[in-house]
């Protein structure tokens, strides 16, 4: 089976990194700017996600409720945040795992 490394997922290229760690927002909660933002955070995260593939019975919904609420509401899902590499993550992240062809 096939592992995802975490480490490897960015977002953001370094310099942006860079500066959210400078800002201080690490540890933050993550909400994406625009929507190519969003979907590029969906394709390294959500769309890699058990949690959120169909063929694995997914039924997340930190997604929908990212697009409904702001960042600052005490509901906005704490999973998404960003990392000490000032990159955005989803703690709740669990890999597909499908066997190599």
């Amino acid at each position: 089976m096939e592992k995802v490394n975490i480490g490897e997922k960015n977002t953001f290229p370094p310099s942006y990194a860079k500066i959210i760690i400078e800002c201080g927002d690490v540890g933050k909660p993550y909400r994406p700017s625009n929507g190519p933002e969003g979907e590029n955070f969906k394709d390294e995260w959500c769309r890699k996600c058990s949690k959120s593939d169909e063929e694995c019975g997914g039924g997340c919904d930190i997604q929908g409720w990212t697009v409904i609420l702001s960042a600052d509401d005490p509901a906005y899902p704490a999973e998404w945040n960003y990392r000490p590499d000032g990159q955005p993550q989803c703690t709740d992240f669990s890999p597909i795992e499908r066997a190599k062809s």
